[in-house]
């Protein structure tokens, strides 16, 4: 067995992580991502896995779409307290340094960014995941794609 495929013998939540660093993680060190779709089921996923398996990300640019009688801030704390976010909270509790929350609405032209804000995520962004989506069965396909 070479040490690309051995794994940790222990039985704790770590024993899937391959003592080598991957090819994924050499990817995403040192780069900074763009996500939009961060706040839906595979967003969080997304969000997860890549703060937790790729320990030398940069930064996550994360676009959430303001929601009436909750501000952005106040959707993340809620949203970073899912279960979901417990290994990642245990293993690296200052993951919140590499987010940054960034407001805005795919429907709207320039997804709603502020110019100052669009032009930063044009000079920092090397990565973007378009992973946000509409979950309205019924909308006109031309919406919907």
């Amino acid at each position: 067995m070479n040490s690309k495929t051995k794994k940790l013998k222990n039985n704790d939540k770590n024993s899937d992580v391959s003592t080598d660093e991957s090819n994924i993680q050499k990817f995403f060190a040192g780069k900074t991502v763009f996500l939009t779709g961060s706040t839906g089921f595979l967003g969080q996923c997304i969000v997860e896995k890549l703060l937790r398996g790729c320990p030398d990300l940069n930064k996550l640019y994360m676009l959430v779409r303001p929601k009436r009688g909750m501000s952005v801030s106040e959707r993340l704390k809620k949203y970073f307290n899912l279960e979901i976010f417990d290994l990642l909270r245990e293993k690296s509790p200052n993951f919140m340094e590499k987010i940054v929350l960034v407001e805005g609405e795919l429907t709207e032209e320039n997804f709603g960014l502020t110019e100052s804000i669009r032009n930063t995520l044009i000079e920092e962004t090397e990565i973007m995941i378009h992973n946000a989506a509409t979950v309205k069965f019924h909308e006109k396909p031309s919406l919907a794609l």
